[in-house]
């Protein structure tokens, strides 16, 4: 029988991995390996749930990047020159905040937020900041 940290774990990696809905995740094979492929995974890395749920996502052959809080140096060095360059397909675990600092940047270049789950809850965790899992997509492809 599987311990809470074991179901919490598992629970929060399916969670986070199944947010793209309709898009298709490294890995996948079926009908579905056609449509756009979840590209870059972001995971506040001062949380060891997010760093177990970008594991799981590792493991299913996503690309992460890890930051402390701060999203600045992400955001100029990577971020930033790839989506001047084209929309992409992003996923994460992140505070409220940071998401909704990616979501304002996104937004700016033609992508938006096609979904976002509150981890927290879904873990019946207690906190002190709460975690997001969600994922960032060109409009054209999050439905709008």
């Amino acid at each position: 029988m599987a311990n809470r940290r074991e179901f919490i774990q598992c629970g929060l990696a399916v969670s986070a991995m199944s947010l793209a809905g309709g898009l298709a995740l490294p890995g996948r094979g079926g009908a579905a390996s056609s449509a756009p492929k979840l590209e870059l995974f972001l995971f506040d890395d001062r949380f060891a749930e997010a760093r177990e749920i970008a594991g799981a996502v590792a493991a299913d052959g996503a690309a992460l990047r890890g930051f402390s809080g701060d999203l600045t140096e992400l955001w100029r060095d990577e971020l930033d020159p790839r989506w001047r360059a084209a929309p992409m397909i992003l996923g994460g675990v992140t505070t409220a905040h940071a998401l909704f600092v990616l979501e304002t940047l996104a937004a700016d270049r033609g992508m938006r937020v096609a979904r976002r789950t509150d981890v927290t809850e879904l873990a019946g965790a207690d906190w002190t900041e709460a975690l997001t899992s969600w994922v960032i997509a060109p409009s054209r492809v999050a439905g709008a």
